[in-house]
């Protein structure tokens, strides 16, 4: 079949494939003359084959392949399959090849993640390297080395540049490694995090917690890196480090603090994210108000609702987000009214409406200013005004339903507009 031109050039692909599967050694002199077809479906499925063999003949036709310049566009389907192999050949071949700057090379040793690359990638890992490099290098040491890469990628933690000042939450591929090595596994006991970095293995465990006394150090030295690594490290020993930031740093690093915190101990941190609300900058604020609404806390509504007054209209909306998502507490209800009939932004003000629906708030003595934001809605707006009023009136009469208003916008507005002016 893979013989036969006159197949399509998938069922051919398929019978290379199949070869390959049941390691068909006879066939090797014939996958290795298609693996260079001028058809890339049929090339294709021959390389690949090729590489499910394994057997030195079709190491060394893979080598071939690799050093042969008129294949360059099937290069990284030849180093993949080369790297399949798991032959010391083909392992010296590629590791060779991806010190000369080979990226397809490079790419199959990282994909494949054999535990015996471990101390290639931990050489390469020591050379001035281009990001995009150091970058595979560090997956790459992740993939075949599990818990032996923390001190290879903790030492390129050491030299890594700081984030981008103007966003300071921002990772890199080498955070990402250490913080997932530095995890806990997902739930089912895997962590499947891993899972499509190696080919076919099994994913490499976690350290949960193993770098973090080296993190904390370098967080306390001043280092942006490690702290994003403790901020993205879901173990409880990280915790302690990043409360113990929270509550000295300012600027960028505060900010990867509570973003940290935010992410995974909120309900433990709602003290630190009251100190953030003082912050100057507006995203270390609206990160607190973050954290303030995931912690559920009862003390969180009377935190945010000062933040309905502040200067920057994304904090505002960020503490109406929060606001919207806490119980709401009777000292706070007030703060809430006054912002929405004071609020010019229609669509902030309908959320304040929601969030004082669901806390029964019920002061008769705004439904005139009510009934005048609602007179000056934008269009498509005024519904929240509308459902307020309602609210407050026990429900007098309808709309019951947004569809049901939409349909006679004009005529709905016009009635609770005059019902608000006679009460």
């Amino acid at each position: 079949m893979l013989s036969n031109g006159e197949l399509p050039n998938g069922i051919r692909n398929r019978a290379a494939l199949y070869l390959g599967a049941v390691r068909d050694t006879g066939a090797r002199d014939l996958l290795t003359r298609y693996a260079t077809d001028s058809d890339d479906v049929v090339a294709s499925g021959a390389i690949t084959a090729l590489g499910s063999l394994g057997d030195p003949g079709a190491v060394d036709a893979l080598v071939k392949l690799l050093q042969d310049s008129g294949q360059q566009p099937r290069r990284a389907c030849v180093a993949t399959s080369l790297a399949r192999t798991k032959a010391p050949r083909a392992i010296q071949t590629l590791s060779a090849r991806a010190e000369q700057s080979d990226k397809e090379a490079l790419d199959a040793l990282v994909s494949a993640g054999l535990p015996e690359t471990f101390d290639f990638f931990v050489a390469m890992s020591q050379k001035p390297l281009p990001k995009e490099t150091r970058d595979q290098v560090a997956r790459g040491l992740r993939a075949s080395g599990g818990e032996q890469a923390i001190p290879p990628l903790l030492a390129l933690i050491e030299k890594d540049d700081d984030p981008d000042p103007k966003n300071p939450q921002q990772t890199d591929t080498l955070v990402d490694q250490l913080a997932e090595l530095n995890g806990k596994p997902e739930p089912s006991g895997l962590d499947f995090r891993h899972l499509g970095e190696r080919d076919g293995s099994s994913p490499r465990p976690c350290a949960p917690g193993r770098a973090t006394p080296r993190l904390a150090k370098l967080a306390r030295a001043g280092n942006l890196r490690a702290m994003q690594v403790l901020a993205h490290s879901n173990d409880e020993l990280a915790r302690a480090p990043l409360q113990d930031l929270a509550r000295t740093a300012t600027g960028h690093a505060l900010h990867v603090a509570l973003d940290g915190l935010e992410r995974f101990w909120a309900a433990s941190s709602v003290d630190l994210f009251a100190r953030g609300l003082g912050d100057p900058e507006a995203d270390v604020v609206k990160t607190a108000v973050q954290g303030l609404r995931k912690s559920k806390d009862t003390r969180a509504p009377a935190l945010i609702a000062p933040l309905l007054r502040h200067a920057d209209k994304s904090v505002r909306q960020a503490a109406v987000a929060g606001l919207s998502d806490l119980k709401i507490t009777v000292p706070t209800l007030p703060v809430i009214a006054d912002t929405l009939l004071n609020e010019t932004n229609d669509a902030i003000a309908a959320t304040l409406a929601d969030v004082l629906i669901r806390a029964g708030w019920r002061d008769t003595a705004a439904i005139k200013p009510l009934g005048v934001k609602l007179e000056a809605a934008s269009e498509y707006q005024g519904y929240g005004y509308l459902r307020l009023l309602r609210h407050l009136s026990r429900d007098a009469m309808g709309p019951a339903t947004d569809n049901e208003f939409y349909r006679d916008q004009k005529g709905w507005t016009a009635r609770w507009v005059s019902w608000a002016r006679e009460h």
